[in-house]
């Protein structure tokens, strides 16, 4: 886990399949990963989902500073309200001139992409609402980056990409196959970061044991 942290940290182009709590024990175990997150800056897209609350929390325990950027003004509040050393922003990823502007002012180090519409029964019914903030959302974080040279962002990617699997567990060679309006427009989110030449790291999330 160790090197894997340090390899999120460097940033090469990078694709991950991962369960949900093997993210988390490499945020918090890695010896090394102090050194790479002291002092610096992380914009944080949905910062008050559950990842993001414990991203949040490891980068705090490292020395880092995080911002958190989401709609939900309630949640801010009662998360982060008391705490002086998280700087909150009401901000909606589909507003691309509220997310330039706020990009400019904080000027990230890195970039944290947690933000997305994801109960997935709901954007089969709605998957207009799924591409404004799935798709659109995801391409104007990545024309923000770009116009602040902001240089690296985690892409929190699902294990619904690849559809229905062949194998199990599923490699992460895996070839991509969607079936969900969600899965479809997280993959379409992942290639606007290939489009737009952005160093990244995207870990497929699972929520398998």
């Amino acid at each position: 886990y160790s090197e894997l942290a340090i390899t999120l940290f460097n940033f090469w182009s990078l694709k991950i399949l991962l369960p949900i709590k093997v993210i988390f024990l490499i945020l918090a175990f890695s010896p090394r990963l102090k050194l790479k997150v002291k002092s610096k800056r992380f914009f944080i897209t949905g910062g008050t989902g559950t990842l993001g609350k414990a991203l949040v929390s490891k980068i705090l325990d490292n020395g880092g500073i995080p911002i958190i950027y989401s709609r939900d003004e309630g949640k801010q509040a009662l998360i982060y309200g008391q705490d002086k050393d998280v700087k909150c922003i009401i901000g909606d990823i589909r507003d691309y001139d509220k997310l330039y502007v706020s990009m400019k002012k904080e000027r990230p180090d890195i970039v944290i992409h947690t933000a997305a519409l994801k109960r997935i029964d709901d954007m089969e019914y709605h998957p207009d609402e799924c591409i404004k903030t799935n798709i659109y959302g995801t391409s104007n974080i990545c024309k923000s980056m770009q116009t602040y040279s902001i240089p690296r962002i985690i892409y929190l990617q699902t294990a619904l990409c690849y559809g229905t699997p062949t194998t199990n567990p599923i490699p992460v060679q895996h070839g991509c196959n969607p079936i969900t309006s969600y899965g479809v427009s997280k993959l379409a989110g992942e290639k606007y970061l290939m489009l737009a030449k952005l160093p990244f790291v995207s870990f497929s999330i699972s929520l398998l044991e």
